[in-house]
């Protein structure tokens, strides 16, 4: 036998009794190894591809972990090494606030190729200290100073959409509408300016499916994180070819570099090099704030280490804000729309509370006037609720502590995941939870105060969604415009089909067989 072929079979060998070993040591060895579950899925990770990638419709993964819960109980180990818990009380212990480590699961962390942004940190401290400058400008305080009327402008040019399609009597698509509107908000808050998506649905759409690449190939990125980033160091023109949405992702990646670049370069040419620890007064500390006019302003006048100012690293807080941000807002948005056109009286209640505040349709109403009306704010939470848009497990790691659940020790250093939006369907907190009905947000003070402890559309503690204030304004800004301005009727619209939701590669989505949600303005008032 030639050295050659003796080579290769020796390393085809090896890798075989590797393989066999690892199998044995999952299934025997590991310190997951007498928790509950599946064979299959504490022996390999490429079992939970296999679900999102061919199973169903794809994104069946999720769906799989439900019937893991159904069968072995409320901790399943659903890979080699993570154990997911079905228990909404327990939330808060696994997404603990302040003195508790946690630690992000790396693989969920870098599958965007935003290793450098704050929802791409693995290290806790690390999070800690990006995550300061990103939540002080869309904190709740900040959003209402600085991006309200922003926000406010967009709702209205969205309503100028709507009034046109009254007068040409057209079916409205309100995917191609909300996202448009999400997207442009987003983008003229956080980076003073806007692609008009709003105004040219064809747009809309494309970005749209940036939005639906991504999650095709999320599954295979979970498993090889090294992917987006091998690939932003190659041109980008043969993915056109290859597979059109990722270069137009990859695109989005590389335009964003550029645009911190420049707004940088901006904001240095227009303020000298300030260290918030330096500023001489308060009063200079406001002047400082009030110039910072979008998100990479505020990173370049931020106390963060100029390493953390790059162009490059800033560019990854952008590019996770805008992936995150706007398809999230838009299908909420589509959610509650939905929700209010098929229920007559449930839209008769909020036009009547919205004349209060806006007695002329034409109205603009400040931010907190709109956090002000009971039923508008049930109608928000109850869509956020029945949405259950990010649909995926959330998971980390507590590095250096033991966590007990019930009888069950988790060796510090495991992955446990949760997925928080599946709270709201618990039916001990939410009886009837498929049932869209905003009163059981204005019932007693002690029954509102139990959901909310299990309520968490936005994740909870450290990690939690740092845009959640940001979200909640534009969708009440959003649901105050049309639902005072207009009627509508839905257009071959079933919820089962075209809005609820079926499978999930990360936000959940409706049956590829349905055409998403339709509608006509029939009334302007």
């Amino acid at each position: 036998m030639t050295v050659a072929p003796f080579l290769v079979l020796w390393l085809v060998v090896s890798f075989v009794l590797y393989q066999a070993w690892l199998v044995i040591h999952r299934l025997f060895f590991h310190p997951l190894a007498r928790f509950p579950g599946p064979k299959l899925a504490a022996t390999t990770f490429w079992w939970e591809c296999i679900q999102d990638l061919f199973a169903g419709q794809g994104g069946e993964f999720m769906n799989q972990v439900e019937a893991m819960h159904d069968r072995y109980g409320p901790i399943v180990r659903v890979t080699p090494d993570e154990v997911h818990i079905k228990d909404p009380e327990w939330a808060t212990v696994l997404y603990a606030g302040p003195g508790h480590i946690r630690d992000k699961d790396s693989s969920l962390a870098h599958a965007a190729g935003t290793a450098d942004g704050t929802f791409g940190t693995v290290s806790h401290d690390i999070h800690r200290r990006r995550r300061a400058p990103v939540s002080s400008y869309f904190s709740k305080s900040s959003v209402a100073k600085h991006l309200f009327d922003k926000i406010w402008q967009r709702s209205e040019h969205m309503s100028d959409v709507l009034r046109e399609h009254h007068r040409r009597g057209s079916v409205v698509s309100g995917r191609a509408t909300f996202l448009g509107w999400s997207n442009d908000s987003l983008r003229m808050c956080s980076f003073g300016e806007s692609l008009d998506l709003l105004d040219d649905p064809v747009k809309a759409m494309a970005f749209d499916d940036v939005f639906k690449a991504f999650a095709a190939v999320y599954p295979i990125l979970k498993q090889c994180e090294w992917m987006i980033p091998f690939a932003l160091q190659l041109p980008i023109a043969p993915f056109r070819y290859i597979y059109k949405p990722l270069a137009t992702l990859l695109t989005v990646h590389v335009n964003m570099i550029d645009l911190a670049e420049q707004h940088r370069k901006e904001y240095l040419s227009k303020n000298s090099p300030l260290d918030n620890q330096d500023l001489k007064d308060e009063s200079e500390a406001t002047q400082n704030s009030q110039r910072q006019h979008t998100l990479f302003h505020a990173l370049t006048a931020s106390s963060l280490p100029e390493d953390e100012k790059r162009p490059e690293r800033m560019a990854h807080e952008g590019f996770e804000i805008l992936l995150a941000g706007s398809d999230t807002t838009a299908r909420t948005m589509g959610i509650a729309a939905y929700h209010v056109m098929a229920n007559a009286p449930i839209k008769q209640e909020l036009h009547e509370e919205l004349k209060t505040v806006m007695p002329d349709p034409e109205d603009i109403v400040e931010l907190k006037v709109l956090e002000g009306l009971p039923f508008l704010n049930a109608v928000l939470k109850e869509s956020l609720r029945i949405g259950k848009v990010t649909d995926h497990r959330l998971s980390l790691v507590a590095p250096y502590e033991t966590l007990q659940y019930k009888e069950w020790t988790i060796p510090a250093g495991t992955r446990v995941s949760m997925t928080p939006t599946r709270n709201s369907y618990d039916e001990d907190y939410f009886p009837d939870p498929y049932k869209f009905a905003p009163e059981r947000w204005l019932q007693s003070e002690d029954q509102v105060a139990a959901m909310n402890r299990v309520f968490m559309p936005f994740a909870h503690g450290r990690r939690g969604c740092l845009g959640m204030h940001f979200a909640q304004a534009e969708l009440r800004a959003g649901l105050a415009c049309l639902f005072r301005r207009y009627d509508f009727e839905l257009v071959d619209t079933v919820r089962e089909r075209d809005i609820d939701h079926s499978w999930a590669h990360i936000a959940g989505e409706p049956d590829k067989k349905g055409k998403g949600l339709r509608f006509r303005v029939t009334r302007a008032y």
